[in-house]
């Protein structure tokens, strides 16, 4: 457990936070993902929706419990602030291209002899 009360401590919290951002952000292109291949309706957005703020606060809670013993603090919440929107912009797009390749990569296999054979 790390002191909250010096500024090591609250340094460690808030880098701690930034990764529990990060992670929150790729819980939300998970669901973003599984939406757009299920091309859910109403109720399954719902549903993946709750999932979501499931998730991330069970990230947020995980963190908090390892490095701000259970408190919350405004710089934890700029941490998590900064964690998803640095995620936002550097590697949201990317993850979202690998689903997009991975997509186009199993249409195509699945319109090959052998694609056909396993996908009946």
């Amino acid at each position: 457990m790390t002191a909250l009360f010096t500024t090591r401590g609250q340094a460690t919290a808030f880098l701690i936070a930034v990764y529990g951002g990060i992670a929150i952000g790729l819980l939300y292109d998970a669901a973003r993902v599984t939406r757009y291949a299920l091309r859910a309706g109403h109720t399954a957005t719902l549903a993946l929706d709750l999932l979501f703020w499931l998730g991330a606060a069970a990230v947020m809670f995980l963190a908090l419990l390892r490095s701000g013993m259970g408190e919350l603090r405004g710089h934890m919440l700029a941490g998590y602030a900064c964690g998803w929107f640095l995620y936002a912009l550097a590697l949201s797009h990317w993850v979202m291209s690998l689903y997009r390749l991975l997509r186009r990569l199993s249409r195509h296999a699945a319109h090959t002899e052998l694609g056909r054979r396993l996908f009946r």
